[in-house]
């Protein structure tokens, strides 16, 4: 293949919400059709992320969602943002270690999706519970928060970025 065919497939991965820095170095036709098979299969989440309401709780943990984040935390599109507050006594730190966690809930848009096929996690993953709300620990917001779907063997990641996040001390 010649560089326009290449070059016209970069366009096309650029439309589709993929990153230049990912695809500026392929010469290919062939490295690029990879490039916008895997978009074109990730780039659609199977799981939705949203935060818990502030007036919630999380019965398993004995912990109220304004206990553990402020009235400004948000997910936006790929982003978790907002300020959290420290736990240092009750059932999270006493399990996890005193530190910042964040109450999300999921929503499951794959029909062929159960929640036992999803892991969600910052360092580690763990699978998300019948309930499809987690707890989760940020000790470090340059890592991403991650959602695993595993669907007929394959896994389809989406990654959440931390940055945006305010860490009470």
């Amino acid at each position: 293949m010649n560089n326009t065919t290449v070059d016209e497939l970069k366009t096309l991965y650029l439309k589709m919400g993929g990153k230049y820095a990912d695809v500026k170095d392929i010469q290919t036709d062939a490295e690029m059709i990879d490039k916008i098979e895997d978009i074109a299969v990730n780039g659609v989440p199977k799981v939705v992320v949203i935060p818990m309401g502030q007036s919630e709780s999380i019965v398993d943990y004995n912990v109220n969602v304004s206990d553990m984040q402020g009235a400004d935390f948000q997910v936006i599109e790929r982003a978790i943002v907002g300020s959290v507050k420290k736990l240092s006594s009750g059932v999270l730190p006493d399990y996890w270690g005193e530190g910042n966690f964040i109450a999300l809930k999921f929503i499951i848009i794959d029909p062929d999706v159960k929640p036992s096929d999803i892991k969600v996690g910052i360092k580690g993953s763990v699978a998300l519970d019948n309930d499809l709300i987690a707890a989760i620990k940020v000790e470090d917001k340059e890592l991403p928060f991650k959602v695993v779907t595993t669907i007929d063997g394959y896994d389809y990641e989406d990654k959440y970025n931390l940055n945006g996040l305010v860490l009470a001390e």
